[in-house]
């Protein structure tokens, strides 16, 4: 990707935290887009994508999902805080870091119900 990029093959760089490395490499990589004029468009992962969109004027746009609670019973539930869309538009919590609320006692249960151990 990078020699791509680097080239201007690239116009777009779409991005997910989740299987790009966690989010210390997505800011390498939106960097690299940057200095590059390659747009940012991250996929997924609204309570963390959006923080890195924060960060880069390049963000054009976010493919973004909250998850629907009929689709996927667990997503919705794992945070008794987090973001939320409004109006088309994600609004981020002003807490520490990513601003996220964890159910702790929610993991736990599925957690054992996946048959972990401990957590």
């Amino acid at each position: 990707m990078r020699d791509l990029i680097e080239v201007g093959g690239v116009g777009y760089v779409r991005l997910d935290v989740t299987v790009a490395g966690g989010f210390t490499e997505a800011v390498r990589m939106a960097r690299l887009a940057e200095r590059h004029s390659a747009k940012l468009a991250p996929h997924n992962v609204p309570e963390i994508h959006g923080h890195l969109l924060a960060g880069f004027p390049g963000a054009v746009f976010a493919v973004e999902v909250l998850a629907n609670p009929d689709r996927d019973p667990v997503t919705p539930r794992l945070y008794r805080e987090g973001p939320t869309i409004e109006d088309g538009y994600l609004r981020m919590s002003d807490r520490p870091g990513f601003g996220l609320d964890y159910d702790w006692d929610f993991v736990r249960r599925i957690a054992a119900s996946a048959g972990a151990s401990s957590l």
